[in-house]
């Protein structure tokens, strides 16, 4: 069994830095056909559906926050919400909630952007929740990896599997 360790690198990034992820995908094959034919070419199709582009629009609605954690106890928040996604710029929300632990912000971040037409291959969406300070550097809360991949097109449904980047409770954003 291997055991996790962190790793040093982390160290290296700033509190404002994101490090990034990786998209993959795995595959188990029976040993007695490893040369099927029909599943070399499903994962050649794949690969290759990669490059194709389209144009598409993700439009990112920040409602509320419910009970984000204090970065110590009796301390009120001034929380707001970055985001990022498919290499580009951080955006941000455009209020910082004063003194609350359940902001709320209703507004829409929009990203213009190119992606692969396979699903399969939508990056995933980086949400943030981070303290304002006015002195010194912002204090991070805690995050939300969302899988893109999985809404369905113009719908706007929830993510069914978003992840949370850290160990905190799934109610940070609601």
């Amino acid at each position: 069994m291997q055991v996790l360790r962190k790793d040093k690198a982390s160290d290296l990034l700033g509190m404002e830095m994101f490090p990034g992820s990786l998209l993959m995908k795995l595959g188990v094959f029976d040993a007695a056909y490893p040369d099927n034919p029909h599943l070399h070419d499903k994962w050649k199709k794949a690969v290759t559906s990669k490059h194709e582009k389209k144009q598409f629009q993700l439009r990112c609605h920040i409602y509320q926050g419910s009970n984000l954690p204090s970065v110590a106890p009796g301390i009120l928040l001034d929380p707001f919400v970055k985001i990022n996604f498919n290499g580009e710029e951080s955006k941000f929300t455009n209020k910082v909630n004063n003194k609350n632990n359940y902001p709320r912000w209703y507004e829409t971040i929009v990203f213009d952007t190119h992606l692969p037409e396979n699903p399969d291959f939508f990056p995933q969406v980086n949400v943030q929740v981070w303290d304002h300070e006015i002195l010194g550097p912002n204090d991070y809360l805690s995050c939300i990896m969302a899988p893109l991949g999985e809404v369905r097109q113009s719908e706007g449904s929830e993510l069914p599997n978003a992840s949370l980047c850290d160990n905190q409770s799934p109610s940070l954003l609601a």
